[in-house]
């Protein structure tokens, strides 16, 4: 094989592994987006019932625990979801004085992340921006 050959295959070989990861990554970023767009909406849903006194909530913090998870996710009824159910195992809660950024939402939504451990980097928390408890 010629040596121009063998770069021109190389390079093809690079291009091909840059589109890859490129859409790998694409990829990643929407299941992240649509992950944010189910918190977000299930965060509404939850703060509609703070303020409609379906669910109390005590200044101080505090996250909720699996059974209460669960009952609150019957409770609601999240429009962004699309059938995706959020089981109590991979979504956590906590409410109270939670966040940081903005301390009139009583709520902190977030879910495990890629690695399935809570408390990690890589979880997806609701309001953007803020820590997972």
């Amino acid at each position: 094989m010629k040596r121009s050959t063998k770069y021109f295959v190389l390079l093809i070989l690079i291009f091909c592994g840059f589109i890859g990861y490129s859409a790998y990554r694409s990829c990643k970023v929407a299941e992240e987006s649509a992950t944010l767009s189910r918190l977000y909406s299930m965060s509404n849903e939850i703060n509609l019932a703070i303020s409609q006194n379906r669910f109390k909530v005590e200044n101080q913090p505090r996250e909720l625990t699996q059974s209460e998870v669960e009952q609150l996710l019957k409770q609601i009824k999240a429009g962004d979801c699309g059938g995706v159910q959020l089981s109590s195992e991979q979504i956590h809660i906590a409410v109270g004085d939670v966040n940081k950024e903005n301390s009139l939402i009583k709520i902190k939504i977030w879910t495990n992340g890629y690695d399935g451990i809570a408390g990690t980097d890589d979880d997806v928390v609701m309001p953007w921006g803020e820590k997972s408890y």
